[in-house]
């Protein structure tokens, strides 16, 4: 306690000492005359006093004064600065600087004088909750903390009001502000955000009884109206003027606040106060505004995952993987719930999902990781909390090329057939981001790829029932229009055009032969790619039952159930396509079709089958 106590005294002493030496140079030294007349007109235009018996804030108040005062000096010179003409024989000099450029040591004096300002004259008068505690932040803050606190004056609020509005107005110059707002950022939303929506910005803090009878009676209002509207004003100001995913990162930390801190030095966890409910609700708040504004969504995803790291995961190790994990857990789970103040649940989601599919086409590769990755837990999320609206503003843009395919359109009206329905860089649009929501991934997009995930996922009937379609061994529903087809793009891809019309029977006769054996080949190909799994035998022994009444291997009467419904030709094109599919799948895969136990009772049929087939 008395080391402590000593390390207060000695740094007491040293601002005292400090001042002292301040005013005899201001006295006594011609040379700083100037900076003298400077401070006099600088002091004669604040609304507030620069001198009290706090050795503190006289310390606080006269490093404001030297930072307007730089401020006003930087905007003098500028004005009488005359760029000097280039010289055309040395083009490649660069331009001369202007005059309110800080050399490197000259912005490190300053931010050594705003951290001052920023420990003595802010952070002593934030509220329990609001912002980092100054014992969170350095030994020698801890001092301060406690120096600051013993004689703290119960205008705590008025002083908080005047350096904050003191250091936005130094903000105002380009060349400060970056040094104000890229440190000490988070410490000036905590003073606004206490200054206008504190329940006790009427009222003193850190005040006692005693002490308040000795105050001046207009000081211990606290803000006064036109205050508290002035420091709503500058909070929105500040909110507007700065890079929104910090501004969103910071809002999300004042309203997450510190809840315990581990002691290095004696090995204990320490709890503070947790954040006001006030400033989570207004955090809340600010958070939605900045979410529900134009790009709100890439905001809030910048926000919290950018700057992670590098690396797949946004950085390299296990422990940062799981920690992007999260945040991009943590950002689905926001986008998907409707905030407080949006008019409907519905009108959040007509205005937020088409954001959220833009995520699938930023072209910076780290990025995009971590953006697709939180495109797609966020369409998780919202199918999980209104599936129907999701299905309408997310679900049905991000394939609504591939359902202009299927939809039945009037064109035989068209004056020019081969007319463009969906163009190529739709398609390739749709199915790449298709693609990038099954694998994470922004490579090229496959649509092999994209029906292999789907079948691997699937229950083994459904995926089947797929296969079978895929073959046209089952009707599909929706199918495509029949007077579309896809053609070659210029850039690699395929658009949807308007078939043209084909009078000789022998070409459309040949165009469906065609098709069909290019259908049989594709499903062979995407079956290679399944033979770890059994679905590729699966579908092969259901078409072997589909080829039993051939073989003479079941009743004609099974046969004829099987294909129940279905005119003869449809059952004879249905045989015939079977048929091809047995011949196309043993020339390829022979008896390694079947792989385990169950299929090895048919391997011997199809041996034989196989045999049957060549020889027919």
């Amino acid at each position: 306690r008395m080391a402590q106590t000593s390390q207060e005294d000695v740094l007491l002493q040293t601002l005292c000492h400090n001042l002292s030496v301040l005013d005899q140079k201001l006295q006594q030294d011609s040379n700083w005359a100037t900076l003298q007349q400077l401070r006099e007109r600088v002091i004669s235009q604040l609304t507030w006093s620069v001198r009290s018996d706090d050795a503190v804030w006289n310390f606080v108040t006269e490093v404001l004064v030297q930072l307007l005062c730089l401020k006003q000096t930087m905007i003098e010179l500028l004005e009488q600065f005359v760029p000097p003409k280039r010289n055309p024989k040395s083009p490649e000099c660069a331009p001369a600087l202007p005059p309110d450029t800080l050399s490197i040591s000259q912005q490190k004096t300053v931010q050594t004088a705003l951290q001052f300002v920023i420990t003595l004259g802010i952070c002593p008068y934030l509220l329990p909750g609001v912002g980092t505690p100054l014992r969170c932040r350095s030994d020698f803050a801890a001092t301060v903390e406690k120096l600051v606190c013993y004689l703290a004056s119960p205008r705590g609020m008025w002083r908080l009001h005047i350096v904050t509005m003191a250091l936005l107005d130094i903000a105002n110059h380009p060349s400060l502000e970056n040094l104000i707002l890229t440190r000490h950022l988070g410490d000036l939303l905590a003073s606004l955000c206490q200054l206008v929506y504190s329940p006790n910005k009427y009222q003193q803090n850190l005040m006692s009884e005693e002490a308040s009878r000795q105050e001046d009676s207009e000081k211990q209002k606290g803000l006064t109206d036109a205050e508290q509207q002035s420091c709503q004003q500058a909070l929105q100001k500040l909110l507007d003027r700065v890079y929104q995913p910090i501004v969103v990162k910071e809002l999300l930390i004042l309203q997450g606040g510190i809840k315990q801190v581990v002691s290095v030095c004696v090995g204990k966890t320490r709890t503070f106060s947790q954040t006001p409910a006030w400033l989570r609700h207004r955090c809340g708040q600010l958070l939605s505004e900045r979410l529900m504004k134009p790009n709100g969504v890439q905001v809030v995803v910048r926000g919290i995952v950018e700057g992670a790291g590098a690396g797949i995961a946004g950085g390299q190790s296990a422990e940062a993987a799981a920690a992007d994990w999260r945040k991009c857990d943590i950002v689905a789970r926001i986008l998907a719930s409707c905030p407080q103040q949006c008019l409907s649940v519905e009108e959040y989601y007509r205005q937020v999902c088409p954001q959220v599919l833009e995520l699938f086409h930023i072209k910076d590769k780290l990025t995009a990781r971590q953006f697709q990755r939180v495109a797609t837990m966020t369409f998780l999320s919202m199918v999980k909390e209104q599936p129907e609206l999701t299905d309408k503003y997310l679900l049905k843009p991000l394939l609504a090329p591939l359902i202009c395919c299927l939809d039945i359109k009037d064109v035989e009206g068209c004056s020019q057939m081969g007319a463009v329905i969906v163009e190529e860089s739709e398609l390739t649009c749709c199915v790449d981001d298709i693609y990038k929501k099954c694998f994470f991934l922004s490579i090229s997009s496959g649509c092999q790829d994209i029906i292999l995930w789907f079948l691997q996922k699937s229950e083994p009937p459904v995926a089947m029932l797929v296969l079978k379609q895929l073959a046209g061994l089952a009707q599909s529903s929706p199918v495509k229009n029949p007077l579309y087809h896809f053609t070659a793009g210029s850039e690699g891809g395929v658009k949807l055009t308007v078939k043209e019309t084909v009078s000789d029977e022998d070409e459309t006769l040949y165009e469906k032969v065609s098709s069909e054996q290019w259908r049989i080949e594709c499903l062979a190909q995407l079956l290679s790619n399944l033979q770890e799994s059994n679905l590729t035998g699966d579908f092969f022994i259901e078409c072997l039952k589909g080829l039993t009444c051939l073989a003479g291997e079941m009743d004609d009467r099974l046969a004829t159930s099987r294909t129940n419904g279905l005119p003869e030709w449809e059952q004879q094109e249905q045989q015939l396509v079977t048929l091809q599919l047995i011949a196309v799948l043993c020339e390829r895969f022979g008896h390694l079709v079947l792989n385990n136990t169950v299929h090895l009772c048919c391997r011997s049929l199809s041996l034989s089958l196989q045999h049957w087939i060549v020889a027919a």
